[in-house]
């Protein structure tokens, strides 16, 4: 009997383990779904009214604006196939250019060929706000920040981070 307890209990451990184990990668597959291929207005901590935005085709074409809704605020995250948790950030009113971390010019708009500059990854706050720091997933150390009030006060940053870097 005493055997055919600690064999149950070693059972139960490991099925505890083996579940436990599932949910968490499950979780992770589901947040990845939540995010792939859907469209979301990033709005910044900081500055809590401005959304991001892409206002025209040239490289320095976006920025943030605080009134109205447009298309050009929406933001579709398109996963890359094998890069898992990286997304080519495209906007709705421009679908045929992304976001990329340019090491000469810093965060531009590109229309052309898909390269890993222009993969961006979302990493909580840490702080359980629902706030996540963008991410380019070559230049590891690089986020959009929103680093003042006026709408074209966008761009990147290596530094320490602050909430103008925090986006929802």
């Amino acid at each position: 009997l005493l055997y055919t307890i600690k064999f149950e209990r070693k059972k139960m451990t490991i099925i505890g383990v083996t579940l436990l184990l599932v949910s968490t990668l499950l979780a992770q597959a589901m947040s990845d779904l939540v995010i792939a291929n859907n469209e979301f207005l990033l709005y910044n901590k900081a500055y809590h009214k401005s959304r991001l935005r892409q206002y025209g085709t040239g490289w320095r074409n976006f920025g943030t604006y605080d009134f109205e809704l447009s298309d050009n605020q929406l933001w579709k995250f398109d996963p890359h196939p094998w890069k898992t948790g990286c997304y080519y950030l495209m906007n709705e009113a421009f679908p045929y250019y992304r976001l990329a971390s340019s090491k000469k010019n810093g965060l531009i708009v590109y229309k052309g060929g898909y390269f890993d500059d222009q993969l961006f990854r979302l990493v909580p706050s840490g702080k359980n706000d629902g706030f996540y720091y963008i991410y380019n997933c070559v230049d590891t150390n690089m986020r959009i920040v929103k680093n003042g009030p006026g709408n074209a006060q966008v761009g990147s940053f290596w530094g320490a981070r602050y909430d103008d870097q925090l986006w929802k």
